[in-house]
């Protein structure tokens, strides 16, 4: 008694299968079905996953393999795939492929259904079917197919020609007649019918149960799918529903109960099974072809444009002239690739041809590209060609480390382009080697851990506030199962109520389902042939590209080659610095050969001033450059490659040996040369691989397997190397004891050390940047900000940064800000940069520019309702536009003296001045002119609609925060600075100077507001206080947070008295001890106890002001009952120190004047 499933439906039928291919995979293996089709709706997405598990598991199950059948459920379009009526609908047709005719036929098929047929559904059509039926088997399908379809409507004619059809075009023993019974009255109708249809005709019959998911049990669960799909709750009474739970993987017995009457049907399944005999081969490569100049093939047309790229890097006029050392590497390269072409059938040189080629297209074109990325940046031949711009000899890069003997597929070489112009660089591939040779990749979109909580629970009714709170205990990048090991709420849940047990195995179930499809943002795949011949297509409706239906492994597989356009915003914010300079300054810079040795740079990333830099710009990376004070190139190459999880440990080590704080090791004299440039830390896998290979004797390529496995850590892995390394070390002069400590140092090394071909690439495009910002700062400040816009974070910190160098902040004019940052000169000669229209939340790009526009045309702007006339009519005027740029400030310099009142005016009446204007265009337009219409009079609103009033500076406050994000205007701190500046006085470099655990004062404003619970179900709010040109981050937990809940507002004004203490990580954590509105501390509500005084400097000047200190405190007018506190600063250590009371001194605004003046003194605070 056996059964072959051959209508099933895995998680791609997306949201509407549940079934994982693995689970599917299984659950077969358990009904001891020794083959199982897969048909997804329209589409072959998971047919390779599919294809791949069966094959592993058949692999390591060799008593009892599963043979994989790959078909598809399509949808038949009743007339042509490309009529559009809605009235029409469209049949189920499941084809199968009985072979790699078939296969490939299934693949036009669906391809056509998205490229051609799609209407709600991938869609075909006879004419297609006439065209591609050959190698398949066709079954009738479910009660949605044509042939139960013209059953149940009694179209006897229409019945009769289609099965005629059908018959003619597979053939009697192609074409089966589908029985199916999940309980439903109609099918009950179809199969008598089709038992006669099958006598008539004589056509077989075959049994099948429209699997969608695994057990009845998961019925609920396919439910739960619908109303994720259609953004609702389980108990909405119009959600989809199946209309009984037997539309599962049954087992052979159970079919067998529900079709022993008709045992044909049952054992046609394993005839479908053994006609079904495709077996892929994944050993054909469709690399596209380089079109060579004549008499070339594509290995002598690349060693001749290396050459000539070598003699145009050094500038020579022969090869001959050229350094030895740099020919002899070009050839062991190009000697390498013939070899490996000669050999294992790989077009490297084809590959090569192609990547220079559009990345020259790219330059020629003036779109920018980076200097490299990944291990392609050591190949000497992307130098040579210009691929990259990273010369592998002066940074001891490897070739092998890209490409070696060892290797068999193709390798990567990923390119950056300005992310505004790589859609250019892909067109351009698309138009060279054929639109329909060419393609995107599609990307997955999968439920994941944290959102299949939060959809699960919306859709079983789980209250909102609960939902949040289990979800936030997940990490997103872990599975449910994982997530179960060490959150014991989800074991709560488990154990819980009903609800929540299947909220708890639902979201299991349903974690990492197929929820969307996307397309990846830079993989484009090339083909030698039509890419349906190879993979089936799929076109997003929504954007029209056309991508793959298999993501990206599995095209490799195919023998496609990927290439990465990659889009890098740096290189855009590179190019605009650049134009601006050349604007500014008429200096042409040539970025690509700036001295990597300029001491000025070197002191930004020692300062922590690396906003912006790339790769560079992270807190704990700021701090570490602080210590380590880098000098050279190699330095920022080692720091980029250290700072990642895992290397991250020894940056320490790092810093202290560069600083001659610790002993370098190198273990050997001759492994001096390798690990010297990194103070004899293993930080790169070149340097794995050069130990290998000057220790054991290893080639490059073998070494590149060694470190391969070494990075692994699989211990029978390990043993099979290990006798290898040994006895090479000792037979190379190595004592055995030296030889088992490297290996063993080596183990861990490997698995987190990184490319330095890469980082080197990265490190030398973060100087470039740091140029710019170190003696273009206004250029690039305006480019960073420019290129963020969007990001108001970001922005507000560029913004602030720019500020503490001493360039101004000009916020949004009508008359002067354009859509992006503008840097320029003010009337004292000093740098500012004007915020940009586009940076305003909700301010569309047309509009900005046509305000550009109109002031250029027309001249500025004269009045609020001056623009109105003048704007009003543009096709993106809106009313809220004109509300934002008013919230913004925008119209502020326009307003004069009475701004807060005319705001208040213009904000309270602003339709009756928008209707105004509008009305008077229309009248215009009609010849009617009011007698009055020039007078200023008239463009007030009546009288009694409108109450005068006036913002306030909290009110103006918020405004500009709501609309830019934060308040960029500095005259609502004025209001406190002045009566403040006597009570604390903390610069930011002081504030982590301030020892641990001493109280110190500041004051600001509340933003990022962000209130949670904790694990036990406990509130605590984190939020920022924006002080000066500066933020701190802030935790409130209990009962701290009962205390100050009153005061988490946004734009709450508030002085905080807090301590800090530096945790892991170089991170400051703080402790707020008070927390009290400004107004409270103004209207002296509170009583002062000590003043903190923080010294640093050389301590015959701090001895002197604390001398001058002691006279003025001895004054009798001076003194009182504060006390003073001393923080003296000596290198890395703080002293405090209390004075004795009789030095007490009373609150005097002149006398904190006259301390503040102090020399070494750093900052001051009341407590």
């Amino acid at each position: 008694m056996d059964f072959v499933h051959l209508h099933v439906h895995s998680h791609y039928s997306l949201l509407d299968g549940v079934s994982q291919i693995p689970a599917l995979v299984k659950q077969v293996a358990q009904h001891k079905q020794r083959a199982v089709a897969l048909t997804d709706h329209g589409n072959l997405f998971g047919a390779m996953e599919f294809y791949t598990k069966c094959e592993e598991y058949s692999k390591s199950h060799p008593e009892s393999p599963i043979k994989p059948i790959l078909g598809c459920e399509f949808y038949v379009a009743p007339k042509s795939r490309f009529e559009r009526d809605k009235d029409e609908k469209y049949y189920h047709l499941v084809l199968l492929a009985k072979d790699l005719t078939g296969y490939k036929n299934l693949l036009k098929l669906s391809s056509a259904g998205y490229l051609e047929g799609f209407y709600s559904k991938p869609r075909i059509d006879h004419e297609l079917l006439e065209m591609h039926h050959e190698g398949l088997v066709a079954l009738s399908a479910c009660l949605g197919g044509e042939i139960p379809s013209y059953i149940l409507s009694e179209q006897t004619d229409k019945l009769h020609h289609t099965l005629e059809w059908y018959k003619e075009l597979f053939g009697k023993d192609g074409f089966f007649l589908e029985l199916q019974d999940q309980g439903i009255n109609e099918q009950k109708i179809v199969n008598r019918e089709l038992l006669k249809l099958s006598q008539k005709y004589q056509l077989p019959l075959v049994a099948t149960n429209d699997a969608h998911y695994l057990s009845p049990q998961d019925s609920e669960l396919q439910e739960v799918m619908f109303a994720i799909r259609d953004k609702t709750t389980l108990d909405d009474p119009k959600l989809q529903r199946y209309p009984t739970n037997q539309f599962y993987l049954k087992s052979t017995e159970e079919m067998f109960q529900i079709f022993g009457e008709v045992p044909e049907s049952l054992h046609n399944t394993l005839l479908i099974a053994e006609m079904c005999t495709l077996k892929l081969s994944f050993n054909e490569m469709h690399t596209p072809i380089y079109p060579l100049p004549e008499g070339e093939n594509a290995h002598s047309y690349l060693t001749k444009l290396a050459k000539q790229g070598l003699i145009n890097r050094f500038g020579v006029k022969n090869y001959e002239d050229v350094p030895e050392d740099y020919r002899q590497r070009l050839s062991t390269e190009l000697d390498l690739i013939r070899y490996m072409e000669e050999t294992k059938n790989i077009g490297f040189s084809n590959y090569f041809l192609i990547v220079r080629d559009f990345v020259h297209f790219a330059k020629r074109h003036g779109i920018w590209v980076g200097p490299g990325r990944g291990s392609a940046a050591g190949a000497i031949l992307s130098w040579v060609l210009e691929i990259t711009q990273v010369d592998p000899i002066r940074y001891q890069l490897l070739f092998e480390r890209f490409l070696n003997p060892e290797r068999v597929s193709m390798p990567d070489i990923d390119i950056d382009f300005e992310d505004s112009r790589r859609d250019e660089v892909k067109e351009y591939i698309r138009s060279k080697y054929g639109y329909n040779r060419t393609a995107d990749i599609i990307t997955f979109g999968m439920l994941k851990s944290r959102s299949t909580i939060r959809d699960v629970g919306r859709v079983l009714g789980i209250p909102l506030a609960e939902v949040d709170r289990i979800a936030k205990l997940i990490d997103p990048n872990e599975s449910l199962e994982e997530a179960m090991t060490h959150v014991p709420e989800l074991d709560l849940l488990k154990n819980g109520t009903e609800i929540q047990k299947k909220w708890l195995a639902y979201s299991i179930r349903l974690d990492g389902n197929l929820r969307n499809l996307g397309t990846h943002a830079s993989g484009l795949i090339i083909s030698d042939v039509d890419l349906t011949d190879v993979v089936p297509l799929y076109k997003d409706m929504s954007t029209g590209a056309i991508s793959t239906q298999y993501e990206g492994s599995y095209l490799e597989k195919n023998g496609l080659l990927k290439m990465d356009i990659l889009g890098l915003a740096n290189l855009s914010i590179i190019k605009d610095t650049l134009d601006r300079v050349w604007h500014n300054h008429h200096i042409r810079l040539d970025i690509q050969n700036v001295p990597l040795d300029d001491q000025e740079v070197y002191a930004v990333f020692s300062r922590g001033e690396t906003k912006g830099i790339f790769q560079f710009e992270s807190t704990g990376m700021t701090e570490y450059l602080k210590q380590l004070r880098p000098t050279c190139i190699d330095d920022l190459i080692a720091m980029n490659a250290l700072y990642r999880p895992g290397p991250m440990d020894q940056i320490p080590a790092y810093i202290r040996r560069k600083q001659g704080q610790e002993a370098i090791d190198c273990f050997h004299e001759n492994l001096k040369p390798i690990l010297e440039s990194t103070y004899g830390i293993i930080v790169y896998q070149e340097q794995v691989m050069q130990i290998a290979q000057v220790m054991a004797g290893f080639s490059l390529g073998k070494a590149d397997n060694v470190r391969r496995i070494m990075a692994k850590k699989k211990p029978e892995e390990l043993d099979k190397i290990r006798p290898d390394w040994i006895e090479g070390s000792i037979k190379n002069g190595y004592p055995k004891e030296l030889a088992e400590k490297i290996f063993e140092i080596l183990i861990p090394f490997s698995s987190y050390a990184f490319n330095k071909s890469h980082s080197a690439a990265y490190a030398i495009l973060a100087y470039q940047i740091a140029y710019l910002k170190t003696h273009y700062r206004p250029e690039f400040m305006a480019s960073l900000l420019t290129a963020n816009m969007s990001k108001t974070e970001d922005v507000q910190a560029y913004c602030e940064e720019c500020t503490k160098a001493g360039i101004t902040i000009l916020p949004p004019d009508i008359n002067h800000s354009r859509y992006i940052f503008q840097e320029i000169k003010t009337d004292n000669d000093r740098w500012a940069i004007r915020f940009g229209f586009g940076a305003i939340k909700g301010m569309g790009e047309g509009f900005a520019l046509a305000m550009e526009e109109e002031r250029e045309k027309h001249g500025p702007f004269t009045s609020f309702e001056n623009f109105l006339e003048r704007m009003h009519t543009h096709q993106e005027f809106r009313r809220p536009v004109v509300e934002i740029l008013l919230k913004a400030g925008a119209f502020d310099n326009l307003l004069g003296e009475t701004r807060a009142e005319k705001k208040a005016l213009y904000l309270d009446q602003l339709d009756w001045y928008i209707d105004h204007y509008q009305e008077k265009t229309k009248d215009k337009a009609n010849g009617i002119v009011g007698l009055f219409d020039e007078l200023e009079e008239h463009h007030l609103p009546p009288v009694s609609s409108h109450k005068t009033r006036i913002l306030s500076h909290q009110e103006e406050f918020l405004m500009e925060k709501e609309v830019i994000g934060f308040p960029l205007s500095q005259r609502f701190l004025s209001h406190y600075e002045n009566q403040l500046k006597h009570l604390v006085w903390i610069p930011d470099p002081a504030l982590s100077k301030i020892p641990p655990g001493i109280t110190f004062t500041i004051w600001g404003y509340l933003a990022e507001i962000s209130i949670r619970t904790t694990q036990r179900g406990k509130p605590f709010a984190s939020f920022k206080l924006f002080y000066g040109n500066s933020s701190l981050k802030f935790s409130l937990f209990s009962p701290e947070y009962e205390r100050f809940e009153n005061l988490l507002k946004e734009g709450q004004f508030v002085l905080i008295r807090a301590q800090y203490n530096p945790g892991k990580d170089n991170q400051v954590y703080l402790n707020i001890v008070e927390m009290m509105p400004l107004d409270t501390v103004l209207s002296n509500r509170f009583t002062l106890r000590s003043l903190h005084l923080l010294w640093e400097g050389q301590s015959h000047v701090i001895k002197s002001s604390l001398e001058t200190l002691c006279q003025w405190t001895g004054q009798k007018e001076n003194h009182g009952t504060i006390q003073l506190i001393f923080h003296i600063l000596d290198k890395d250590r703080t002293s405090s120190i209390q004075a004795h009371p009789r030095f007490g001194v009373k609150f005097l605004p002149e006398l904190i004047e006259k301390i503040a003046s102090l020399e070494g003194l750093q900052a001051f605070w009341f407590v």
